[in-house]
């Protein structure tokens, strides 16, 4: 959205969100956890619009920047996961079960 020059809204980028099919959550609760994830409000008059924290940029692109680097050099296959793929198998109760 930055690129296309729009006006970051919480209603906009849920709607993008949902297109994208990123996640499907209602704008308060996405108002609620974007700022536990790096992004901040500023006010420019009467409005307020949504920016990324300096850190966190900062961060990303050291990330991506050695990511770069290692797929690169590496003959190794790398694979993501997340904790989704977790949770679906069960509690962390029943994840030792799955893993004998």
């Amino acid at each position: 959205m930055y690129s296309e020059k729009k006006h970051v809204t919480i209603a906009n980028l849920n709607k993008t969100l949902k297109v994208k099919e990123l996640a499907s959550i209602s704008n308060s609760s996405l108002q609620r956890v974007l700022p536990t994830i790096g992004f901040k409000y500023k006010k420019d008059g009467n409005r307020r619009f949504l920016v990324e924290q300096s850190s966190i940029a900062l961060l990303r692109t050291k990330f991506l920047r050695s990511y770069n680097d290692y797929v690169n050099t590496s003959s190794h296959q790398i694979v993501f996961m997340d904790e989704t793929w977790i949770f679906s198998k069960g509690s962390p109760k029943s994840l030792g079960k799955m893993c004998q």
